[in-house]
């Protein structure tokens, strides 16, 4: 199930000069991590060393199109990047294991979408690690593919039913 790409804007309050990416066009982007350097543009007329501040992502997901460049002055409201949002496949103690974004912090009706979505444990012996049905497919495929690559047979005992 491919996602909408979405556009991420820069939500600051004053505008800011783009000195740096640290994100690429088709890489990941991980929830609270550093996106790119900036200075502030707040008119002051300093020796040029003022330190460089980090923006970081409030999202997580993959970077589909960079939509500003280097050196450019982003003004509040205005377009950063592209990105296809983590649909989070893989949840561990409501924790997204690919973005790293804290599910809890979601509002109410899209936690509770999300985790009735990913109700399947994949091991046992740790019930807080769900997948998502997609994810799950995909490992069963996996599973069966490589079962039949090696010619190899799988007997499913179940003991308990009488």
């Amino acid at each position: 199930m491919a996602s909408e790409i979405k556009t991420y804007c820069y939500d600051g309050k004053k505008p800011i000069t783009l000195v740096k990416w640290k994100i690429k066009k088709g890489g990941q982007l991980f929830y609270n991590s550093v996106i790119l350097s900036y200075k502030q543009e707040d008119g002051s007329t300093g020796d040029g060393k003022e330190p460089l501040l980090k923006y970081k992502s409030n999202i997580g997901g993959t970077v589909s199109e960079l939509v500003v460049s280097e050196g450019d002055v982003i003004n509040p409201g205005a377009s950063l990047l592209k990105i296809e949002p983590c649909t989070h496949p893989v949840i561990m103690k409501d924790l997204c294991a690919e973005c790293g974004t804290d599910l809890r912090h979601l509002d109410r009706d899209n936690f509770e979408k999300l985790t009735a979505a990913t109700t399947f444990s994949m091991v046992h012996v740790v019930p807080e690690l769900k997948v998502s049905l997609e994810q799950a497919e995909k490992l069963g495929q996996d599973d069966e593919d490589r079962l039949l690559e090696n010619r190899k047979l799988v007997l499913l005992v179940d003991l308990d039913q009488s």
